[in-house]
């Protein structure tokens, strides 16, 4: 059985994860609740910076750190009350009511950093198709995997498929490498979230996860081989991804 470079941190019914060395050259985040265990995690390994997982983890941290990228859509901070209830101007029958319930992501990045933890954003709506591009960067290099087109529900709170597509436009892998590198990641996958603004005729970044994406079926439409072995591959150093 070959043993990997790599120790993925986390469970998923996703992913078949590779045996691994006892002493690992990286750590990585598997899931998104592992995305700030790894990053603070004490070891001479190659894995994530912590501030690169709280650009992932905050949405402020995040929007901030994107500030000149040109990506990001319009936006605001906004001082998180807690679990609460939010009504537009007028309401009724819950038309303009939202229910903001606290989480767990939401108490593990009170942990490593409280401050950021009390801040949250409103962003302006993006009108345009949304796609998603999974990929990893190792050593200051990145690549990726095929770009999909995510398919929405008609009210927008769901995705219902996902498939290959190239996206509009010649800028959307400029956009997305920019994102990644203007969060910080390295050494660790990556998934990134646009939307291709239709009135603009641009890019606009909705999310970066330092993660792949967690889906039921992803994995066997992001490459043509499972991520997780093309990463583990691209780990040594007499082999080279594709893209």
């Amino acid at each position: 059985m070959t043993v990997g470079r790599i120790q993925w941190v986390g469970e998923s019914e996703r992913w078949i994860v590779p045996a691994c060395a006892p002493s690992p050259q990286y750590i990585m985040p598997l899931t998104e609740d592992t995305v700030l265990d790894v990053a603070t995690m004490r070891s001479t390994a190659r894995k994530l910076s912590l501030q690169a997982a709280l650009n992932c983890t905050s949405r402020l941290a995040l929007r901030v750190a994107l500030s000149r990228t040109g990506l990001n859509p319009e936006w605001h901070p906004l001082e998180w009350p807690g679990a609460s209830v939010v009504k537009a101007p007028a309401s009724c029958a819950s038309l303009g009511v939202r229910f903001l319930p606290g989480n767990g992501y939401i108490r593990a990045l009170e942990r490593v950093a409280p401050d950021r933890a009390r801040f949250g954003v409103i962003e302006k709506r993006v009108d345009g198709p949304q796609y998603e591009l999974d990929g990893f960067v190792l050593r200051g290099r990145i690549r990726h995997f095929y770009p999909l087109l995510q398919h929405w529900n008609e009210a927008g709170d769901k995705i219902l498929a996902y498939e290959r597509k190239e996206p509009p436009g010649g800028e959307w892998l400029t956009a997305a490498r920019a994102a990644v590198e203007a969060v910080g990641i390295n050494d660790a996958p990556f998934c990134v979230e646009m939307r291709y603004d239709l009135g603009r005729r641009d890019w606009k970044l909705i999310e970066v996860h330092a993660r792949l994406g967690e889906d039921a079926g992803l994995a066997a439409l992001m490459w043509d081989e499972d991520p997780l072995r093309a990463i583990e591959r691209a780990c040594d150093p007499r082999s080279e991804h594709d893209r």
